[in-house]
């Protein structure tokens, strides 16, 4: 199966962009500290977003999108992401 850049590429740029929407159209949260924003950022968001990127490239290698070597790269590199920065956030930023 090939694919198509014509088409992958607009998609992809379009997933950005609405993604980095969303994320602003959220609004300030006045209630909340700034320190506490950032540590939902590292324990929820952050872990959540390298977890949904592992799945992708895992179906992206299933499909042939991607080769293996490539995959396991980004898989090793979203494993440490996630991780390292949940593992940072338990430091506290309360």
């Amino acid at each position: 199966m090939k694919i198509n850049k014509a088409i992958v590429t607009p998609f992809a740029v379009l997933s950005l962009s609405l993604i980095a929407f969303a994320a602003q159209a959220q609004g300030v949260d006045t209630g909340a500290s700034s320190m506490k924003n950032v540590d939902q950022w590292l324990r929820t968001w952050i872990p959540l977003g390298a977890g949904i990127g592992i799945l992708i490239m895992a179906f992206a290698w299933f499909f042939h999108v991607i080769r293996v070597d490539w995959a396991f790269r980004g898989i090793i590199a979203l494993i440490v992401a996630g991780s390292g920065s949940y593992i940072v956030s338990l430091f506290g930023f309360k």
